[in-house]
């Protein structure tokens, strides 16, 4: 059983123009830690440390909990997702698919071709094969 943890924690000592500090997001995947900025931020003084939550009802709060949340339902799922597969995972692996780092883009022929497969497997069309070779 992999022993997993979740911390969003506030920068205080990189605080932006406006006053706000920005949230990071520490994940602890067996004792292996990643670090990374979730471009969101939030006033100091209604940050609540114990939580990792944004303290108050304001509208800013809401919001501000709301995105962590969707960080946290990301990390969740790419967790199942290799948990599924039977891949190992790592924290750095979380935090690069998160970012979106080290994700490969295809090109036009690539993409199509990548296209066709999926639609081969699901369409059960006789003459596919055809039209797909050439």
């Amino acid at each position: 059983m992999r022993r997993f943890f979740l911390l969003f924690f506030i920068k205080r000592t990189k605080k932006l123009s406006n006053g706000e500090c920005p949230i990071y997001c520490r994940l602890t995947l067996d004792g292996h830690r990643a670090e990374f900025g979730t471009k969101v931020s939030s006033d100091e003084d209604s940050w609540n440390a114990a939580t990792g939550k944004a303290a108050g009802k304001s509208q800013k709060a809401y919001v501000v909990n709301n995105e962590l949340e969707d960080i946290r339902n990301q990390i969740t799922k790419i967790e199942r997702e290799y948990e599924l597969r039977g891949m190992p995972l790592s924290a750095d692996q979380i935090k690069n698919e998160i970012l979106g780092i080290n994700k490969q883009s295809l090109g036009l022929v690539e993409a199509f071709t990548e296209h066709n497969k999926k639609i081969k497997v699901t369409t059960q069309v006789p003459f596919f094969d055809k039209i797909c070779s050439n």
